[in-house]
């Protein structure tokens, strides 16, 4: 899908500086109504506090909970923006690239440079990174399947849906989404960079940050908007030469686990919300135990 263009610099509205333009995307809200909607902004999808993400789900049933939840920051570090700068030149949206001629952040020029491009909303890269993750899309796109469905599809769509037990907005946003409305249909395809993209080694990433979570979040939402899911499938890329890419998807087992895991969330964030309480580890006192490699060692 291509970008759109400011009207005030003829520049994609994406990587646009206009100060104009970039306070008329502040400006604008986030959908209050069921549908799908091909062009919210990453800012205000992320900003919006009235409806529930997969992230959201995760935090809330994870290590913490609705205390981590409520008071979590987008963290930004290399790995985190190689990984983002990857999917906006692979799907062709997103955030903007702000390349940094530099060999590392510790110059004071460096520092100035990604603070300028944080404050954009652009994803500052080192020279060597940017080549970095030009090298890894060329890899992609040059994998017959992912680049058969990448031509097809939508980038970064955005859902809304109701859900209709608790009356909880949830949002989602697929990376890349092919709709065939007169069957209803619908192909996901979510693009994930990775140190270990191999049969063996992607599974444990998955597992580790929730992706069978997110998987059974996008379906429900994508479901309660009247589609049915054809296929759903994890695009994964290693971050290293020579950049090796493999698709994974999982059984119905696990998107089992994962719906539950997803109705979990959505009570919890309903319930935290209604009584304003976003609870944490406890006051209690908590007994512990060595684990049996402690043991070993001393």
């Amino acid at each position: 899908m291509a970008n759109d263009i400011c009207k005030y610099t003829d520049l994609d509205a994406e990587v646009c500086d206009c100060k104009t333009h970039q306070a008329e995307r502040l400006r604008m809200t986030a959908p209050t109504t069921p549908g799908l909607y091909p062009d919210i902004p990453e800012l205000v999808y992320h900003s919006d506090t009235d409806s529930l993400s997969s992230t959201g789900v995760r935090t809330l049933v994870g290590v913490g909970g609705p205390a981590k939840f409520i008071g979590a920051e987008r963290e930004h570090n290399d790995d985190f923006d190689i990984g983002t700068a990857a999917h906006t030149l692979l799907l062709g949206t997103g955030a903007g690239i702000h390349e940094v001629n530099q060999t590392s952040w510790q110059s004071k020029i460096a520092k100035e440079e990604r603070a300028k491009a944080r404050a954009l909303g652009k994803i500052p890269l080192l020279t060597k990174q940017a080549d970095r993750v030009r090298a890894m899309v060329e890899v992609a796109l040059a994998h017959p399947e992912v680049a058969a469905r990448l031509a097809v599809a939508v980038s970064e769509m955005t859902a809304y849906a109701m859900d209709p037990a608790t009356w909880v907005m949830l949002r989602a946003r697929f990376d890349s989404i092919r709709v065939d409305e007169d069957a209803m249909e619908v192909e996901i395809d979510d693009y994930k960079t990775t140190k270990d993209a191999s049969p063996r080694g992607f599974p444990k990433s998955a597992a580790e940050y929730g992706y069978h979570v997110q998987e059974a979040h996008y379906r429900r939402v994508i479901t309660e908007l009247g589609y049915t899911v054809k296929r759903f499938t994890f695009i994964a890329q290693e971050k290293t030469p020579p950049y090796l890419v493999c698709l994974h998807e999982f059984g119905p087992d696990d998107i089992a686990e994962g719906d539950r895991i997803v109705t979990e969330g959505i009570e919890l964030w309903d319930q935290c919300r209604a009584a304003g309480e976003w609870p944490g580890y406890g006051d209690q006192t908590n007994r512990m135990h060595l684990p049996s490699w402690a043991l070993r060692k001393w």
